[in-house]
């Protein structure tokens, strides 16, 4: 948002210059909207801004604590992975600990299941298709003495292909049932389409290559690898040819050298100004470049 804002000064400065229309995006809710409501990008274009007037590309950009500050990653075709995101309740009948086979132990259940659904990367799909599952939640029981009614778990299925996506997603229900079945548990899944492959036009990255260059220097941009992460920027990119690139702010001298989404992450700040030069290069390149095609498209 700080890059955005940025750009959005700069831009507006030169608004007379510009020849087209810019559209800021400041979109809430990019890690999913609370459950049962709705929001992030879907929610937007469903309310039209990708219209009025009508975009005809668009750019997004994330920082990586993979990548030195200073430089800028990009990749041609399938960037960032799918995401399903579930949440599984194991069933089961409470009991005393001490008594379990008065009960039906949802714990036990739910470890196999953990266990289980590992399978559909290590056996169930090619190991040359990258494939992600991963629990991020586990809750269940009260009490150290306690066998509880239910356990609930939630985590992310992560794919870069359609048909490893079907087929992972189908397995894991398979899975989950079967073997909950098998230990005498009932379960209920609850699925949520978070997003599909974040897809970057090759024509238009391959345009937009110079002006990365021109923003960063052309040694400071470099090709990223398919990355499991995910972005809702991948609803937009399915509307109108679309651009991610990453923005590094790995700097191992101020320490800023950790993952995303972890208590130690943090930036190297000074990368931001490098971001919002991005973005106004893209913007203002992306136009020039429309303008001229319209214009010879005019003059045949």
């Amino acid at each position: 948002m700080a890059m955005l804002l940025g750009a959005a000064k700069v831009l507006v400065q030169m608004r007379d210059a510009l020849p087209g229309t810019v559209k800021l995006i400041f979109q809430p809710a990019e890690e999913g909207p609370p459950r049962g409501e709705q929001g992030g990008a879907k929610l937007m274009i469903d309310e039209g801004v990708l219209e009025d007037p009508r975009v005809s590309a668009i750019f997004g950009m994330h920082v990586s604590t993979d990548l030195d500050c200073g430089k800028l990653g990009y990749r041609f075709g399938a960037l960032l992975a799918a995401v399903d995101r579930f949440r599984v309740t194991v069933r089961g009948k409470q009991s005393h600990a001490a008594t379990p086979w008065k009960g039906v132990d949802p714990i036990v259940g739910t470890a196999h299941i953990i266990s289980a659904v590992q399978t559909i990367a290590s056996r169930r799909v090619d190991a040359r298709q990258p494939v992600v599952v991963s629990f991020g939640m586990v809750h269940g029981g009260q009490a150290w003495n306690i066998i509880p009614e239910r356990v609930e778990l939630e985590g992310t299925i992560r794919t870069h292909d359609v048909e490893v996506r079907r087929l992972a997603v189908a397995q894991f229900h398979r899975i989950v049932r079967e073997t909950a079945g098998a230990l005498g548990c009932q379960v209920e899944i609850q699925w949520d389409d978070y997003g599909p492959v974040v897809w970057n036009d090759p024509d238009l990255g391959q345009r937009m290559l110079p002006s990365l260059a021109r923003a960063a220097g052309q040694g400071n941009v470099v090709e990223s690898p398919p990355v499991m992460g995910g972005e809702d920027f991948a609803h937009y990119a399915r509307k109108v040819p679309g651009f991610f690139i990453f923005l590094g702010v790995r700097n191992e001298m101020a320490g800023a050298i950790h993952p995303l989404h972890t208590p130690q992450m943090r930036i190297d700040e000074a990368a931001l100004p490098l971001g919002v030069r991005t973005h106004c290069l893209l913007a203002i390149d992306c136009l020039k470049q429309e303008a001229g095609r319209v214009s010879r498209a005019a003059e045949e």
